[in-house]
């Protein structure tokens, strides 16, 4: 009787192993595209944002392509470039 199982809880584990590392593999390319999306992005606007534009410049320039941003304070506007899901030590926190 012991002969039967055997062969069942080999081919059980063998299938919960592939899945792991599926789901791994999934992950990793997942998070290449979020990477290469993220430094497209980030060159993008270092293209067309250089140091010493003016506040309005810069804020024309994003109005002009499109981008979303919030005016925070006096001096700084938040743009979002990129979201993934957190790692399992951080939350997502938005001030």
């Amino acid at each position: 009787m012991k002969m039967r199982w055997r062969p069942l809880i080999l081919i059980a584990f063998c299938i919960l192993i592939t899945g792991i590392a599926a789901y791994y593999a999934w992950d990793s390319h997942v998070r290449n595209i979020q990477e290469a999306t993220y430094q497209a992005t980030l060159r993008s606007y270092s293209t067309n944002l250089k140091p010493g534009m003016t506040r309005k410049a810069v804020e024309e320039n994003l109005r002009s392509r499109g981008v979303i941003f919030q005016q925070r304070d006096a001096a700084s506007d938040l743009i979002l470039i990129g979201k993934g899901e957190p790692d399992w030590v951080c939350s997502e926190k938005n001030e």
